[in-house]
Order: C-alpha cells, then sequence, then structure tokens
C-alpha cells in the first residue's frame, strides 16, 4: 500500500470563506501474477506464451492539515443521489508526514472532505511472441489480447446502495512484427506495431462521478519505423526514422484563473487565484522525425557521443475540453479545431554531445551538451495555440571512481552537477499570450504567462554496492 497527498488551499462553502491547508491522499493497494513460458522449437526459432493477471483498488479523498487558526471549518457535501446539500463540521488536523499517514488520516466522514471514492480495476491478458533468426537474418512477431473491468463506488455523492457505478468492461489488444538483417557490422530494421489501449478510468467515468463517458473509446496508436545501425570496435550509429499517429487522447493541464476567466464562468465556484483544471477529450496526435546518435572510442579510456533529434508533432482534428475548478465541479464545455497546432511538452529539435574519459583505471570524468529548441507549451484554456518557448541549452558534468573489492563485490561513487553553468529556462508553459507593443517581455516571451522555470544548479552524491 502506497499513500500519498499534495497540499492546496481552500476555503469553505459557507460565506465566511474560512482558509484552510488540505491535502489530497491517494492511497493504493494492488496484487497480479505473470507467467511466461519459453520454448525453442529449432536452432532458428524460438516462440513464449503468457498470461497477466491484475486487482487494483485505489481510495481518494481530501483532509484539513491546517485549520489556520480556526477552531473548526464547514464544509458543504452536495449529494447526487438523493439531490441535496448537507453541510459538515470538522475540526481534526491531519499530518503532512507521509510516514504518519498510516495511522493518522481522516476515516470519519465529517474529515474528509471535497470528495471520497474507490477506483476499481480488474485486469487479464494473454500475449504471446516468435522469432526466427538464421545468418543475420531475424523476423518476429508478437501480440496480445486482454479484458480490463473498471468500476467506480462513490460515498460521498450517493446515499448507501447506490454507491457503486455498473462495472465498465473493454477489450483491448496489441500487434507488432519487424524484421532486420546484420551484415558485417551493418543492421537495417523495421518495424510495425498497432494498439489498442482501454481507455483510463478517470476518462470512463465522467464529471468526476459515477456517470459513463459513451465516448470513452480505446486509445489506437499505430508505429512505424524504418531504421539504421553500424557497430565496430571505434565507432557505433544508430539512425532510424519514425511516423506515429495516436487517436483518441486524453490530455490535461491547469493554469491560474484570472479576472477574465472569473468573468466567463461562474463566481461563485472560482476565484481569482485559484487553479482551473482542463481536461481534452478526442485528441490525436502525429508525431514524425528522425533520430541519430553515435559513440566514438579514438583510443583507449576515451568515449565521445553525441546525438540529434528533429521531429514534427501536430494535433489533427476536433478536441472536447472540460474545465473544472479545484472542487472538480465543471464550470463549462468547449469544442476546438486542433488541426496543425504544435504538440508541447517535449522539444522538437534537440542535439548534443559528450564524452567520458578515464584518468586512471576506475577514475573517470565525464560531461554532456544538450540544445532544446522547437519546444511549446501545453494545450491553454484561451484558444487552439499552444506557446513556443525560447531555446535553451544546459551542461552537465560528472566524476566517478569504483574501488573493486573483490571479482564480485565492487563499490562506486559518484558526484554529479546538474546545468552546471546555471542556464535559467523555461521548461514548460500552461497559457498562451503573445507580446503587445507595451508589454514586458524575457526573449520574446509575454511575462504574463504562466510558465514553470527549470531547474538551476544542483548537486548529487551517489555511493553504489555492487554484490
Amino acid at each position: 500500500m502506497a499513500r500519498g497527498g499534495g497540499q492546496s488551499q481552500r476555503t469553505d462553502a459557507t460565506k465566511a470563506k474560512v482558509p484552510y491547508l488540505a491535502a489530497d491522499m491517494n492511497n493504493h493497494q494492488w496484487y497480479g501474477i505473470v507467467s511466461n513460458y519459453n520454448r525453442k522449437l529449432n536452432d532458428n526459432l524460438s516462440f513464449n506464451i503468457g498470461f497477466d493477471l491484475r486487482d487494483y483498488k485505489g481510495t481518494h479523498y481530501r483532509q484539513v492539515t491546517d485549520l489556520l487558526g480556526a477552531p473548526s471549518i464547514t464544509h458543504e457535501v452536495k449529494m447526487l443521489v438523493p439531490s441535496q446539500s448537507q453541510l459538515y463540521v470538522t475540526s481534526n488536523v491531519f499530518s503532512t508526514n507521509p510516514w504518519k499517514t498510516w495511522t493518522n488520516s481522516a476515516t470519519a466522514k465529517e474529515d474528509r472532505i471535497a470528495w471520497e471514492y474507490d477506483q476499481i480495476i480488474r485486469y487479464g491478458g494473454l500475449f504471446g511472441q516468435i522469432e526466427y533468426a538464421k545468418n543475420g537474418f531475424t523476423a518476429f512477431f508478437q501480440g496480445s489480447i486482454s479484458e480490463q473491468q473498471n468500476i467506480r463506488e462513490d460515498y460521498y455523492q450517493y446515499e448507501p446502495g447506490k454507491q457503486k457505478s455498473d462495472a465498465v468492461n473493454n477489450f483491448g489488444y496489441n500487434a507488432k512484427g519487424g524484421l532486420s538483417y546484420t551484415l558485417a557490422g551493418h543492421t537495417i530494421f523495421g518495424n510495425a506495431g498497432y494498439y489498442s489501449r482501454q481507455p483510463y478510468q478517470n476518462n470512463i467515468f465522467m464529471n468526476y462521478a459515477n456517470d459513463i463517458n459513451p465516448f470513452a473509446y480505446n486509445e489506437k496508436i499505430l508505429g512505424l519505423e524504418l531504421g539504421y545501425k553500424f557497430t565496430s570496435k571505434y565507432f557505433d550509429a544508430n539512425l532510424n526514422a519514425y511516423r506515429t499517429t495516436w487517436e483518441n487522447r486524453v490530455t490535461s493541464s491547469s493554469f491560474i484563473a484570472s479576472d477574465k476567466d472569473v468573468a466567463k464562468y461562474d463566481p461563485n465556484l472560482i476565484a481569482i487565484g485559484e487553479l482551473i483544471y482542463q481536461t481534452n477529450y478526442g485528441v490525436k496526435q502525429d508525431h514524425k522525425g528522425l533520430e541519430l546518435d553515435f559513440a566514438a572510442r579514438p583510443f583507449k579510456g576515451f568515449t565521445l557521443k553525441g546525438f540529434a533529434s528533429v521531429g514534427d508533432w501536430k494535433y489533427d482534428g476536433l478536441a472536447k475540453t472540460i474545465l473544472r475548478n479545484e472542487d472538480r465541479i465543471q464550470l463549462g464545455i468547449e469544442e476546438r479545431d486542433l488541426t496543425g497546432v504544435k504538440v508541447g511538452d517535449a522539444a522538437q529539435t534537440t542535439f548534443g554531445g559528450g564524452f567520458k574519459y578515464f584518468i586512471i583505471k576506475d577514475l573517470a570524468i565525464d560531461a554532456d551538451y544538450r540544445y532544446h529548441d522547437r519546444l511549446y507549451g501545453a494545450l491553454p484554456s484561451n484558444g487552439s495555440q499552444t506557446l513556443r518557448l525560447p531555446s535553451y541549452d544546459l551542461v552537465d558534468a560528472g566524476l566517478s571512481y569504483k574501488v573493486v573489492i573483490s571479482d564480485k563485490n565492487t563499490i562506486s561513487f559518484r558526484v554529479n552537477v546538474n546545468n552546471l553553468f546555471d542556464e535559467f529556462y523555461i521548461s514548460e508553459a500552461t497559457s498562451y499570450r503573445t507580446a503587445g507593443p507595451n508589454d514586458a517581455t524575457w526573449k520574446g516571451i509575454n511575462t504574463s504567462n504562466y510558465v514553470l522555470v527549470g531547474w538551476g544548479r544542483t548537486w548529487t552524491g551517489s555511493v553504489k554496492f555492487t554484490f
């Protein structure tokens, strides 16, 4: 079992709006069994087959961590079945220490605020692969089928006897095949695969209730890859081209409510400075690109490596966006045409290089350089464009030393510094605000955008014992 919570600040449902701090609790239990059988039919042909069974239950609720001086708070429960509201008073406060949550967490109904529900997922699958290899030629095919059942049990919005949802069963499968041929250090290969993946439970049940989403379709993923590899004593290289289409995706992000957002939605449900969560349904993405990496060893103890990646990742088609406040109450629904919009959260052009050099036996220094460009933000709420962020480059460096105790036992020491030159950069954005003639900017970006700044210089150290 694992427990965890994130801090958030809310006000209660009464007119007094007493502020307090709360943590979102997510308690997980999962069990499973996996079995795999391998058999070599002859010198060139082998196969394996197996099954996978899993059972998961997650309990989710919110609890108070600090009353901020108030003796108690009053919170409102808006029940769906029956349709009524009821006020509860809680004066209990629970620790944010993760180790204390085993014995110090809310169990009474009045102490679980905002929501309280269980997620139940049962999964069963069969998988197998067959592979042929002879004289440098290999071919394989693998596939799987699975059945997944989802149930949601809501204790917060439904009366006893009506708290459990209907069971939703979804069938999924995947198939992948590939060929490769190797001759004197040269290998060419190609792979193709199709994956029909069951939707996540949060996408199956709508409105953070037991309502079943009729449009919660399986995600459909088609992947194609063609590549070339070269290996030798002094030099290795890989080059591959890929194309991936991903349909029926569900993406999400959040942004801070402004005065315009409060005016656009219900002022009784959202206030300036609070988070608005948006979920985009029916999203299709099209990814294609080229990737290259190499490693050179011109002399003993020295390795030079490099990489480059150029991609073209875009959204395609219509998507439905649902916006909610921090208590998961729906604020509105919008439909947007995302055709041609750039996919964010990862740079579409990257390249870099690095080296590792052994000063003496078992003592090595290393450094890496990475350049990131054509990085876009997440889908914003105000339009159908993603914000292009400034390019940036980073340098990491490290020192490692290994002490050999015996043939099987070693102790390894490692010191690493990330972002050696303390580069200031933006790694993510959740809004899209262009820069006008009178707007403050940073590297061409309107400073009123909501962004996540990347990590500055950080240091890490580790000791590893191998036996």
